[in-house]
């Protein structure tokens, strides 16, 4: 991940008082994903609605511990991923 974003991600853990372990890369990944969705898969416009879901989807999902750090004592290789 580029530097200004890994800075991005960090504060938003941090403004967003994400528990501990809560992967900064993988919170912006979830505020991201529902614009990237609306914008590339479905190409429905991008209103404030969807901004703000997303905002309030993303620390939500940190809050439920649904975005810890990865796990990364295996390497994974292959098509697969390691699945």
């Amino acid at each position: 991940m580029d530097g200004d974003l890994r800075a991005l991600a960090r504060s938003l853990v941090s403004t967003t008082t994400a528990p501990a372990g809560t992967d900064p890369a993988e919170l912006l990944k979830a505020l991201a994903a529902p614009i990237y969705f609306r914008l590339v898969l479905t190409e429905e416009p991008v209103d404030e609605t969807t901004a703000d879901r997303a905002v309030d989807v993303a620390p939500a999902a940190a809050h439920a511990s649904a975005l810890p750090a990865p796990c990364r004592t295996q390497p994974t290789a292959g098509p697969h991923f390691g699945l």
